[in-house]
């Protein structure tokens, strides 16, 4: 018999932490409470504990200052589970501090104003963001009221629209794909460094691998929804999942079909979602009782009637709270990054007291992980910075190739380091300001149309950035 380990991590979780770390940095706590929680999920050992009820994958709590990392984390997971940042769902809670407010959020009861509307966390709403996850042609004309059944004649005009749709969708998957092979083959030419080559390749293979997927689901849905057209049927009904026998053990994402007689949208698969509220403490009082409910059960019914599941949802919130004990404990500071552990220990209970002023206990024991993120050090404003000008370069290598000198990094970091208090805000700030700026400047009035290659430099001299080609 042999010792198992327990501690041991599942391919799935280490790819997840491995993609966060490359785009979220300074903050491990949170990537490990995040990695721990999708591993729960996946294994099925939470069905078990939570027995009758649907918790979210995870309800964590960011606190800390702004600029850090809270609302990022949200996104990154949304890139990695969707291929875009914008796959979440972001509430701004500063929109919810009156009462009546709330109501668009989780819908007004019927009777009251904006009962017709769809509510912020309504299935249509929630799946919007995601890719692949399409509003209906019939959607689209009307998002407000549900659509009443159709004649005979409707039915077949809004299927010919539905056909148009799909075919749209596919022709522009295709373009993409045409144009990340166009990408390979420049390079498999290019003279660049090995490793830089070899993370494009890689950027490259996963958007590749999402059109791929949403190409054959795509096709699934058109194929039978001509089928149907052709066979004159009055009833264009979603196409039904693809066969289990049939599928493969690829990660399907699936996507919202053909167009019904009625608004209700079925799903195939439930997809992965993501919530932010941020600034949760400026938030009414009736919308932290509703996530109560919503952390202990993972769903709710809305006020239109319809149930709101958030059983595979990461649900992120996020506090500034202790941002003014960090200004006063950043003052003064030369560089950026915090000073001694001792001190960076007291500010945490600071804030762990500040946090019980703003919350009662009985929403502080339902959460699943309460994190201070870590005030960013210089390595990790550094790693930012490489990060942000890798992303720029990928996107300007198009049209001409980018070099910039180290001294050049330096600087950008020294300026940054002049606000403390902003975190990483002061350094997009000076990106900007030095670089893109600059550059777009340049693109804007033809200056570098005729070149190949475009080196940024430092003067130390006149202490300026200086654009070469």
């Amino acid at each position: 018999m042999g010792i198992l380990n327990p501690n041991l991590k599942p391919s799935a979780i280490l790819e997840l932490e491995d993609f966060l770390k490359r785009h979220l940095k300074g903050q491990p706590q949170v990537i490990e409470e995040i990695g721990k929680a999708y591993g729960h999920f996946l294994s099925g050992v939470k069905k078990v504990e939570d027995q009758e009820k649907k918790k979210p994958i995870i309800v964590i709590l960011l606190l800390g200052p702004s600029r850090v990392g809270k609302t990022e984390t949200g996104r990154v997971l949304g890139l990695y589970f969707h291929g875009t940042k914008r796959a979440v769902t972001r509430i701004d809670c500063v929109e919810f501090q009156k009462e009546h407010e709330v109501a668009k959020l989780i819908g007004a009861p019927p009777g009251f104003i904006g009962y017709d509307d769809k509510p912020r966390l309504s299935k249509e709403k929630l799946y919007r963001v995601i890719p692949g996850y399409q509003i209906t042609p019939s959607e689209i004309k009307d998002n407000k009221k549900i659509v009443k059944e159709k004649e005979e004649d409707d039915d077949k005009l809004e299927a010919e629209i539905a056909l148009d749709f799909w075919a749209t969708q596919l022709n522009l998957i295709e373009q993409g794909l045409k144009n990340i092979d166009r990408k390979f083959a420049q390079l498999r030419k290019a003279n660049s460094n090995p490793k830089e080559i070899e993370e494009r390749k890689e950027y490259l293979k996963a958007h590749r691998k999402i059109l791929n997927l949403h190409r054959d689901q795509i096709l699934v849905s058109f194929t039978e929804l001509v089928l149907q057209f052709l066979e004159g049927s009055n009833n264009f009904q979603d196409t039904p999942p693809l066969n289990k026998e049939s599928s493969t053990n690829k990660r399907v994402i699936p996507i919202a079909t053909a167009p019904r007689t009625s608004n209700k949208e079925v799903i195939k698969e439930k997809p992965i979602l993501v919530l932010i509220f941020d600034e949760i403490e400026k938030a009414h009082d009736n919308l932290k009782n509703f996530l109560l409910h919503l952390m202990e059960e993972g769903q709710a019914i809305l006020g239109n009637g319809e149930e709101a599941d958030l059983s595979h949802a990461f649900i992120i919130l996020t506090a500034n709270i202790g941002s003014e004990l960090l200004s006063k404990a950043t003052k003064g500071m030369a560089k950026i990054g915090f000073a001694p552990s001792a001190r960076k220990a007291d500010l945490e209970k600071l804030i762990k007291a500040e946090l019980k002023k703003h919350f009662k206990q009985e929403f502080l024991n339902r959460l699943d992980a309460i994190v201070i993120c870590n005030i960013l050090t210089t390595q990790d404003f550094r790693d930012i910075l490489e990060l942000k000008i890798k992303e720029f370069s990928f996107w300007l290598e198009k049209i001409i190739k980018l070099e910039i000198d180290t001294a050049v990094k330096d600087f950008i970091l020294a300026e940054t380091a002049k606000k403390p208090e902003e975190q990483v805000k002061a350094l997009l700030d000076c990106f900007k300001k030095y670089l893109t700026h600059p550059i777009g400047n340049l693109l804007a009035t033809g200056q570098l149309a005729k070149h190949k290659k475009l080196t940024v430099t430092f003067d130390p001299g006149q202490n300026k950035v200086i654009f070469k080609t």
